[in-house]
């Protein structure tokens, strides 16, 4: 099981039903707490690596949501 946030899993389901992989990992890195240009972006990614959102994009119940 991979633990996520539920603002984690809504990205993931929003990107599965609408996008690609591919794309869903990229909003990720996007989001990565890391300031850029002046702006801090929010930290969605977390712990999370690659790995573990491909894991859930392929199988949602591999996904365990806490809070």
């Amino acid at each position: 099981m991979v633990k996520v946030t539920q603002e984690q899993y809504d990205a993931i389901l929003w990107h599965l039903e609408t996008y690609d992989l591919m794309a869903c990992l990229e909003f990720f890195h996007r989001n990565d707490g890391v300031i850029r240009m002046g702006i801090r972006s929010s930290n969605l990614r977390g712990e999370l690596s690659d790995e573990d959102i491909a894991t859930i994009w392929l199988d949602l119940s591999k996904a365990e949501v806490v809070k």
